[in-house]
C-alpha cells in the first residue's frame, strides 16, 4: 500500500513539473530583432572575423548607419564591426553585425586599433580584406570630395585588395619639415618615432629644402584615412605595436604641442586630432612598407577606381 502511495506521489510530481516547463517555455518573451543579430553575431565570431573573407571596421560616433545596415545585409561574404563612442546611438539604426562601445580617442584610429587588438587571435587565422572606414555614407568635406558611393562600392570591393593596401579615395603627400601650419609634422613624427615608430625602422631623413621647395620627409605617403589592408599584412608587426600606439591616444604621452609662434595665426589643434593625423600619414608606411607599389605592374592600383569594382 505505501509503495502504490509513493508511486502515485512521485507520478504527480513528475506530471506538475511537465506542465510547469510547458508553461515557461510558452510564456518566454520573444527575442527583439536586435537581439536576433546580437546572437548571430556572436555565433560569427566563433570563426575568424565572423568567416568573412571582407570585414569592415567602421569608425562610428554620432552618424545614421541605415546605409551600413543595408550593406551589411547585401554583402554575403562582409562582416562588419562598428566601433562606437556611443553603443546606444549606434544600434538605433544597426544590428546586422558587431558593435563595440570605445573611448574616442586619436579620431577614427583609436577603433582602428582596438578592432586590431581585440582581433589578433582571428586575424592570425584569417586571409580576409579588411577595410578601415568612416561611418558616414556621403562625402562631409573637402577631404571627401573625392568619395564615391560606398553602399555601391563595398560590396563589389576589388579583387586585387587581397594583395595590398588599396585606398577608398586621397592622394600621394609629402610632410614639410620645418612648416608649422600650426603643427610642424615632419619635426613631430621625427621626434615621436623612437618611441612609437622604432619598429617600421630608422626614422625617415630629411630631404633638404631646394628652390621652390621646402624641407620634407624622405617618407612615401599618401594622404587618406580610409583604405583596406589584407589581414596577413595586419600581422606584420606584433601586438604589442599596435597596443602601444592605442596606449598612446588615450595616455597623450608623449605629448603633442604647437609651436607658440603659429597658434597666433592658427586655431589650436588637438591631441586627438594632431595625433590621428600622424597615423593617417603613416598608414601605408605601417601596414604596406617603405617603396610605393610599382604602376608598372598590373593590379598595383593604390586608389580605387570603378574600373576595379567586381560586377
Amino acid at each position: 500500500m505505501q509503495l502504490s502511495i509513493t508511486l502515485l506521489y512521485l507520478a504527480t510530481l513528475a506530471v506538475c513539473a511537465a506542465v510547469s516547463n510547458a508553461a515557461g517555455a510558452f510564456m518566454r518573451p520573444t527575442a527583439s530583432p536586435l537581439e536576433h543579430g546580437e546572437h548571430r553575431a556572436a555565433k560569427l565570431q566563433d570563426s575568424a572575423l565572423g568567416g568573412a573573407s571582407f570585414a569592415l571596421v567602421v569608425a562610428h560616433h554620432d552618424e545614421d548607419l541605415t546605409w551600413l545596415q543595408d550593406v551589411a545585409q547585401q554583402c554575403k561574404d562582409c562582416h562588419v564591426y562598428v566601433y562606437t563612442s556611443s553603443r546606444a546611438r549606434a544600434i538605433r539604426t544597426f544590428s546586422h553585425g558587431t558593435v563595440r562601445e570605445v573611448p574616442n580617442v586619436g579620431r577614427e584610429w583609436g577603433k582602428y586599433l582596438r578592432f586590431i587588438t581585440d582581433e589578433w587571435p582571428a586575424l592570425q587565422h584569417s586571409n580576409a580584406t579588411v577595410m578601415f572606414m568612416h561611418a558616414h555614407q556621403k562625402g562631409n568635406g573637402a577631404d571627401d570630395a573625392d568619395r564615391g558611393d560606398v553602399v555601391f562600392e563595398l560590396p563589389r570591393w576589388p579583387v586585387i585588395a587581397a594583395n595590398h593596401i588599396l585606398y577608398l579615395h586621397g592622394s600621394e603627400s609629402l610632410i614639410p619639415v620645418g612648416s608649422p601650419n600650426p603643427l610642424d609634422y615632419g619635426a613631430l613624427i621625427r621626434t615621436v618615432w623612437p618611441r612609437l615608430f622604432a619598429e617600421l625602422g630608422q626614422a625617415p631623413p630629411v630631404k633638404p629644402a631646394s628652390k621652390g621647395s621646402p624641407a620634407y620627409l624622405d617618407l612615401y605617403v599618401i594622404s587618406g584615412a580610409e583604405f583596406s589592408v589584407p589581414a596577413q599584412q595586419i600581422l606584420h608587426h606584433p601586438l604589442s605595436f599596435y597596443r602601444d600606439l592605442e596606449q598612446w591616444l588615450i595616455s597623450q604621452v608623449p605629448s603633442i604641442t604647437a609651436d607658440p609662434k603659429s597658434i597666433a595665426n592658427f586655431k589650436a589643434v588637438s591631441f586627438d586630432y594632431a595625433a590621428g593625423s600622424i597615423l593617417e600619414l603613416l598608414a601605408y608606411r605601417i601596414f604596406q612598407g617603405s617603396a610605393p607599389l610599382s604602376e608598372e605592374v598590373e593590379g598595383n592600383d593604390m586608389f580605387l577606381t570603378p574600373a576595379l569594382l567586381r560586377a
